[in-house]
């Protein structure tokens, strides 16, 4: 998810050779299908859905007696809809983009634009965005949850339909992803390509070339809204570099663009989604562990140190923390839109539909915040006096742009993702009662799993099974919904980082394949992430061989005791050390932060790249190594841990999840005797600990002594 920062700057701005590649590059040996019915390109036709002969076989039967309304044959009933190598069905129809992209170019006429970008974020700088805010996946199809598009116009291009090229730059989570999802038009860039640039740096590169070769100014525009203010900062240090350097001659601006040129086409193609304004419910101490007035407080304290009086949050999980506050207009994360600006004593809480804040006015009234249009922030920021303005790192390049003395901005680390990062005591007891749940679940689900594919050979689609999974999940109390899109993923889906099952585009779970599952859940105690991968029949050597590398190193880590002070930059290697001896890696972090009943990605915390931020008694971080081999398989295995202290006042990472690892696929020739200990002692804890929930003598308690059994 990060980019490379500007480590050194390129003696000539001529374009680079660098790491983008046509979206829809054949695979070498396979024939390109093509549709005689449909605009789908090469790109989304290389889908997922393959299955081995047998239950291809099978399926083509059941879906003949079904057809002719006959269940002979069938023992179990689903409304799933599966596919065998799919061809183009309805649910593989997905948007071709060359009409979007003229409409878009025509726009970027309008503004004399070269070369326009779209991000994945909304004005929020969100992850994970609601449907009116997925610009970036309507003009390129991705669906990933980052990436950047970088579309250019051909400025000597004087024809009425104007023509140029198109970039999605994003990470190695979504690299199969966005290689299976872009059409033709558009042209894969690798971010965090070890010696790479970042795609800020190729955005200039590019209107660089452009205006070599045509002899024409190139205008690079975005919406202000939706970039940060360092990541504009750093775009226009780039092009300031390029006036004063040899190409100085060229006529290079980086512009804002107040009208959102994707929102001005949106409703040429389809309407335009809403946001919808949701209840607001108050998180009691019971589960904050924290009132308002106490988080404002230190908050403040952090203002006396940084010297300043005025603080703007955008970032909607941090105003959610800070009041105590919870939304649902998020698919998976309980917030609202809102921003937020404190100063003195004052909070100036800037929303819509001040209806639904009625039930809890009175609390608002006592820790001095007072509700505002939504519309009316960039007038509240216009008019704060003449101190210096704090703005967190993840503000908009807007929220600079509306301070009138641009001197005046100060940019921060946000004080209070830094204070909410650090769980009190409350929330890490709630956090460990919500993976427990989650575990519960986890528990009846494979249990299920393994009844229904791996005994009973029954057909269960990958969607299907992420479905159980939630049901599972919702029979547990305080359950509010899913943390993520359930990542859902046998035979080579298992290979895509970020895969989600589709309906008519998902493939049937083939118990002689590895199967992989990424899930999270919202609960009112806490946020959960868990990723086990498992095999329901004979794995191949290989594939123990590999599951058991990830093993080692996610073991490595759960054992690494570290001093105080020690970044997740610093650990990451620990985890990659026995692939790394093998000639294998993985291409995202080790570990992300986790909220406290809020967003499953939360930071300031990492293991990895990002992980700049030394590790601290309190912090929820995950472990997740992995390793992928495209058109085969993958493993991942992933525990949320919490950073503890010791008593030599070191810190350790103690695990929070507790499900059970996939015992078929563990070489226990490859572990060495304290590995060996370190699983029974997890597996023991996992049974002790869960087996009390589950009803005695069932088949999940069956299962669980199965799976927790001693190696």
């Amino acid at each position: 998810m990060s980019t490379h920062g500007v480590q050194a700057k390129l003696s000539t701005y001529s374009l680079r050779q660098v790491h983008t590649t046509p979206a829809t590059a054949p695979v070498a040996g396979r024939a390109p299908r093509s549709c005689n019915n449909c605009t789908c390109s090469p790109g989304l036709l290389t889908r997922q859905g393959r299955m081995g002969s047998y239950y291809a076989k099978r399926l083509a039967n059941r879906s003949k007696s079904v057809a002719s309304g006959s269940a002979s044959g069938v023992s179990r009933k689903t409304s799933s809809v599966l596919t065998v190598d799919s061809s183009c069905s309805e649910g593989l129809k997905e948007i071709n983009t060359s009409r979007r992209l003229l409409e878009l170019r025509k726009k970027m006429t309008e503004y004399d634009l070269g070369i326009y970008i779209v991000p994945s974020e909304d004005s929020h700088q969100s992850e994970y965005t609601g449907l009116a805010d997925q610009r970036r996946e309507f003009i390129s199809g991705f669906t990933g949850s980052a990436g950047v598009a970088i579309i250019t116009r051909n400025v000597q291009c004087m024809n009425d339909d104007p023509e140029g090229t198109s970039y999605l730059a994003t990470d190695g989570r979504y690299f199969t992803q966005a290689a299976n999802e872009l059409d033709f038009n558009w042209n894969l860039f690798k971010l965090n390509i070890p010696g790479e640039i970042s795609w800020e740096e190729f955005t200039v590169q590019l209107a660089v070339k452009m205006a070599d070769e045509s002899g024409f100014n190139v205008r690079i525009g975005v919406d202000p809204q939706l970039i940060t203010y360092s990541e504009a900062h750093l775009l226009q240090g780039l092009v300031d570099d390029v006036a004063s350097g040899e190409k100085k001659g060229l006529g290079i601006q980086f512009v804002p663009i107040t009208e959102n040129l994707i929102d001005a086409i949106w409703t040429k193609f389809e309407p335009r989604p809403v946001r919808a304004l949701m209840p607001i419910t108050l998180l009691g101490e019971k589960y904050s562990g924290l009132d308002t007035k106490e988080k404002l407080a230190q908050v403040k304290e952090a203002l006396l140190v940084l010297n300043g009086q005025t603080l703007v949050i955008s970032a909607l999980d941090d105003i959610a923390w800070l009041l105590n506050l919870r939304g649902s207009e998020f698919r998976y994360s309980p917030l609202f839109y809102a921003h937020l600006i404190i100063h003195d004593d004052q909070v100036s809480l800037y929303t819509d539909d001040h209806e639904r804040f009625e039930n809890i006015s009175a609390y608002l009234k006592e820790r001095s915040v007072t509700l505002r249009p939504y519309d009316k922030f960039y007038d509240g920021i216009k008019s704060l006096p003449a101190y210096t303005v704090l703005v967190t790192k993840d503000c908009s390049w807007e929220v600079a742009r509306q301070v009138i003395s641009p001197h005046r901005v100060r940019v921060i680390d946000s004080p209070v993702a830094i204070i909410k990062a650090k769980k009190n005591e409350v929330e890490l007891a709630n956090a460990r009662e919500a993976h427990i749940k989650d575990a519960i679940a986890l528990v009846k689900y494979y249990e299920w799993l393994w009844q229904e594919v791996g005994i009973k050979g029954e057909l269960v689609d990958e969607l299907e099974a992420a479905q159980k999974l939630e049901f599972f999940q919702s029979e547990q109390d305080n359950f509010i919904g899913q943390s993520f899109q359930t990542v859902s993923a046998s035979g080579s889906n298992s290979a895509v980082v970020h895969y989600t099952p589709k309906k008519e585009a998902c493939a049937v779970i083939d118990p002689s394949k590895v199967y992989l599952c990424d899930s999270g859940a919202q609960y009112l105690e806490g946020t959960t992430d868990v990723t086990r991968t498992y095999h329901f029949s004979n794995p191949t050597n290989e594939q123990k061989r590999n599951y058991t590398l990830v093993l080692k190193g996610h073991i490595a880590l759960a054992k690494l005791k570290f001093p105080p002070g020690t970044t997740g930059l610093a650990i990451d290697a620990i985890a990659r050390q026995h692939l790394w001896t093998n000639g294998l890696d993985y291409t995202h972090g080790t570990g992300h932060g986790v909220g406290s009943y809020l967003n499953v990605h939360e930071g300031p915390v990492a293991i990895g790249v990002r992980g700049t931020v030394p590790l601290e008694a309190g912090h929820l971080v995950t472990n997740e190594p992995g390793v992928y081999f495209p058109g085969d398989y993958g493993v991942r295995l992933e525990n949320v841990m919490e950073v503890k202290e010791t008593s030599d006042k070191f810190l350790e990472l103690v695990p929070l999840t507790l499900v059970p690892f996939c015992r078929q696929l563990i070489d226990r020739k490859l572990l060495t005797k304290e590995e060996v200990d370190w699983v029974n002692h997890y597996h023991a804890k996992v049974y002790q600990t869960l087996v009390p929930r589950l009803v005695r003598l069932s088949p999940h308690a069956t299962w669980l002594k199965r799976a927790t059994s001693s190696l």
